[in-house]
């Protein structure tokens, strides 16, 4: 891209819903972008600092609703605090396929939380179908992510913003699948993706690329599938849940062989390397099985708590009825990456 100084170029991206606002300040500072349907603008992007040995400084606009046309301007804020405005640009936004958008119907009642809503609706059977999407407090489309690669099986859980402004998010297929009752697992999608604002792939791990760092690490585990969350610590490392399959045989109440599966976390650091592993078949009874067997614990959330560095595990099938039971696991120190052996408290 060839701009001099003082110069600024606006594109569309791969997203008909999101904007490339290039501008190139004449100092070091930061740059952002005020937006609207007219020239009182009204909303405005993060700022980004300019780059070390000068430049244009390139941000995303998203935040626009479909076949409209927008206004913006990028601000430019030098150290000494003075702000450059840039000329007026305009943009008119595209629009999703009716067919693929979900139907959405808003009731309001009190004063909403200022803000947006960002869904991932898991619909599962249309591989044409948006699953990963944002909306305003009227139930207007802002943001959505066409997944290119999808599947008939895929399904998104969960998305989650990280703060360099990134989605992270899970690619896969119903996680009760992996049993041996269910054989469409094979072969399908399975992947944890972090996406830019435009939904360009920035970097993501397969379940197999998963399997041969863990074999390599030295660890014996083979994961069938990522599924339902992903907690990211404060050190940028992903603790992802990842289910796999182990037999036993005559466990309490079955006889004969099962393969059971059950479910791990997986601490990946910022190269989505494997540092430490907590398992659940090594630290829980597999005769314990009130719901869902051989799905034993059917996990479906991890949470990190701050104020002891420990994560929060919720595992559905290990309730004796709909609610779900948790556990406390002991996660790794965040500023080594540990590979220390998990506890658990109850």
């Amino acid at each position: 891209m060839l701009l001099s100084p003082g110069q600024s170029l606006v594109t569309g991206t791969n997203n008909p819903l999101v904007a490339a606002y290039f501008y190139y300040p004449a100092s070091y500072g930061t740059v952002s972008v005020e937006f609207g349907p007219d020239t009182s603008y009204g909303r405005k992007t993060w700022a980004i600092p300019t780059p070390p040995d000068g430049g244009p400084v390139g941000l995303y606009v998203a935040g626009m609703q479909q076949n409209s046309t927008y206004h913006m301007r990028a601000l430019f804020t030098a150290s000494d605090a003075s702000v450059t405005q840039d000329t007026n640009h305009t943009f008119t936004t595209g629009i999703f396929d009716a067919e693929t958008i979900p139907k959405i119907s808003v009731t309001t009642s009190g004063t909403p939380q200022p803000g947006i809503e960002l869904a991932d609706s898991t619909a599962g059977t249309d591989p044409n179908y948006l699953e990963a999407y944002a909306t305003d407090l009227q139930g207007n489309l802002i943001w959505a992510y066409d997944i290119s690669d999808r599947q008939s099986s895929t399904i998104v859980q969960p998305i989650k913003l990280l703060p360099n402004g990134h989605f992270l998010m899970i690619l896969s297929f119903n996680s009760s699948n992996v049993t041996a009752d269910n054989p469409t697992a094979s072969g399908a999608l399975d992947v944890l993706r972090e996406i830019d604002l435009a939904g360009n792939p920035v970097r993501e791990i397969s379940a197999a690329t998963l399997n041969a760092k863990l074999a390599a690490a030295g660890y014996n585990l083979t994961v069938d599938d990522f599924h339902h969350d992903v907690a990211v610590l404060p050190n940028g490392h992903w603790v992802v849940i990842a289910n796999t399959l182990k037999q036993f045989t005559n466990v309490t109440g079955i006889s004969g062989t099962s393969n059971v599966l059950g479910d791990v976390l997986i601490d990946l650091d910022t190269s989505l390397n494997p540092v430490w592993v907590w398992n659940e078949f090594d630290h829980l009874d597999v005769n314990r099985h009130p719901v869902g067997f051989p799905d034993w614990t059917h996990t479906n959330a991890v949470v990190y708590s701050p104020d002891d560095g420990n994560l929060l595990v919720s595992m559905r099938h290990q309730a004796g009825s709909s609610k779900s039971t948790t556990r406390t696991a002991r996660a790794p120190e965040i500023s080594s990456g540990s590979s220390a052996k998990a506890e658990i408290s109850h």
